[in-house]
């Protein structure tokens, strides 16, 4: 019998945080065909999830949304590619929930942009916008790009700038935050360990202000996985 949570996750991630994921649920690995190198694995390249919508890529590996659709769970498959490179990988990487979209909206697939009609949109540079953000409600946002932060401050949302340092990304220089992160109910899922980052306590305190508990998923520095997505399955 399938598992009620399914969790989609970078093929790449590591034993001791994919054995600490399957305790809360099922989880998938997802790898793009069409894309290489460091992003391959990443799923926020191919999918965007605000919490209630789901809007999939055209050339998303087909066993994506075969899993969903075994797990009951509706989406919306656009005309939109996420591949091979830039600027395809970043047109479904916004970050966004109900009431907030950031994102660089030259980039931004429309069917994304029709949720957020007559809602708050934050227009940045940033392409990678969940690989830099996480969002934790409407009005406190975690990020590790300074041109998000400073405009998210500038309208009255309350931001944590984080450094890249000790953020890993095999095959680049660093990674960014939000790549790091899932929400799961009340709890931040990270993987890493916070206090392996130098403002580790801050990040946690920061997150527990708002409502929610931390849990790491391992022992190891922050590594960008391109996100860890969670959703209710209906079986």
């Amino acid at each position: 019998m399938a598992k009620s949570k399914l969790f989609v996750v970078d093929y790449r991630l590591n034993e001791q945080a994919l054995a600490r994921l399957r305790t809360f649920g099922e989880v998938v690995l997802f790898r793009h065909s069409m894309v290489k190198g460091p992003l391959a694995g990443h799923p926020d390249i191919a999918m965007f999830y605000n919490g209630d919508r789901l809007i999939l890529s055209s050339d998303i590996p087909e066993y994506i949304p075969e899993t969903f659709l075994h797990h009951g769970i509706n989406y919306l498959k656009s005309d939109r590619l996420s591949g091979p490179g830039h600027p395809d990988t970043a047109t479904f990487n916004a970050s966004g929930n109900h009431e907030l979209l950031i994102h660089n909206i030259r980039y931004t697939c429309s069917h994304i942009l029709n949720l957020y009609k007559n809602k708050n949109i934050l227009r940045v540079r940033q392409g990678y916008s969940r690989c830099s953000t996480l969002i934790l409600n409407s009005k406190n946002i975690i990020t590790s790009d300074e041109g998000i932060y400073r405009k998210a401050v500038n309208t009255g949302i309350t931001a944590l700038l984080v450094t890249t340092e000790t953020i890993e990304l095999p095959g680049l220089p660093y990674g960014l935050f939000g790549g790091c992160c899932g929400i799961f109910h009340n709890e931040i899922l990270i993987n890493g360990d916070l206090h392996l980052h130098p403002q580790g306590k801050v990040i946690h305190s920061f997150i527990e202000k708002c409502g929610f508990t931390v849990t790491g998923l391992s022992k190891k520095p922050l590594t960008d996985v391109g996100g860890i997505f969670y959703f209710d399955s209906k079986l």
